[in-house]
């Protein structure tokens, strides 16, 4: 399940970095999840986190370490 999830923010990372607004970037992490091979427990976390953030900074931060997690190499 983790390579999933690193395929996923990886393949996807320099589109969702260069998105300008928070409601944008939630929306293209949304289709992700959507077309992604994951299961439905991991989805609705990842879903719950991404509604937290109000400023683009910080979920562009949530989206960098997830990515990272998967590759032991993620950052508080």
């Amino acid at each position: 399940m983790n390579v999933k999830l690193v395929s996923m923010f990886t393949k996807h990372y320099n589109t969702l970095m260069s998105i300008e607004s928070v409601e944008g970037l939630r929306q293209e992490l949304y289709q992700i999840l959507v077309k992604a091979d994951v299961a439905t427990t991991v989805r609705r976390k990842i879903i719950l986190d991404v509604n937290k953030f109000e400023q683009l900074e910080h979920l562009q931060r949530y989206v960098t370490n997830s990515m990272l997690k998967y590759q032991g190499l993620g950052v508080l």
